[in-house]
């Protein structure tokens, strides 16, 4: 079950931004109740989100992390979350690792596209979200 929420929400993602024009990439994100962006763009905290859904899979795989080069244009980044995502389902880690994976896509993808999530997921989810740990 929790798969299938991580690739609707990775899929709704996708959709939400599909038209966006390259210059919306640059916005700041959304704010979100009592927490500090990600980023300072919403393609920051989208590559932030590649890369963590990445490091995810890597781990879930057995294998070293590696970094994510950026994309030459902000315009795949969706499609870029989407393929971690499913990268994360091929490995078929467990509940929690996927869990895991999902409270990262709903905090960012509030971030990208608004879109609605429980307080207390939004704040479980930067308690754990690297970008927002010290140090």
């Amino acid at each position: 079950m929790s798969l299938d929420l991580l690739l609707q929400h990775t899929g709704r993602l996708r959709a939400s931004v599909a038209g966006w024009p390259p210059g919306r990439w640059t916005v700041a994100p959304r704010p979100l109740p009592d927490l500090l962006p990600t980023s300072l763009t919403c393609a920051g905290v989208a590559r932030h989100l590649v890369q963590v859904l990445a490091d995810i899979g890597a781990d879930a795989e057995g294998r070293p992390r590696q970094a994510v080069p950026s994309p030459e244009s902000d315009l795949v980044l969706a499609d870029q979350i989407a393929v971690m995502a499913y990268d994360i389902g091929l490995a078929e880690p467990a509940v929690e690792v996927v869990e895991s994976a999902l409270e990262e896509v709903l905090l960012h993808r509030a971030e990208i596209d608004g879109a609605r999530v429980a307080h207390e997921v939004l704040h479980r989810a930067a308690a754990a979200c690297p970008a927002r740990q010290v140090g």
